[in-house]
């Protein structure tokens, strides 16, 4: 599992505010899209789509917390999807 310090989340969000965090966010998460287009493009480099998958992970985190969302809520609805994509994937239905 990976661990994004709550005093991190915490310390962005005193700094910058929560709809602030939300915009940094979608940008991020632009750059991760653009590093997996180059990947995809054999043009891509590792260390770059690894720095911008911690920049997702660590502003995910940030909204989470800002949001009070707990790790429980978010590990259900990841069961609930994995349960989904297996019944999808046995009824032949993933592609």
């Amino acid at each position: 599992m990976i661990e994004v310090p709550g005093y991190l989340t915490q310390a962005v969000l005193a700094d910058n505010g929560l709809s602030h965090e939300e915009l940094i966010c979608l940008e991020e998460l632009s750059e991760l899209q653009k590093e997996l287009t180059k990947q995809l493009r054999n043009k891509g480099n590792m260390r770059d789509l690894v720095e911008e998958m911690a920049d997702v992970y660590i502003c995910l985190k940030t909204i989470q917390t800002g949001m009070y969302i707990s790790d429980r809520e978010i590990n259900e609805a990841i069961v609930e999807k994995a349960d989904r994509y297996l019944r999808r994937q046995k009824a032949g239905d993933t592609k």
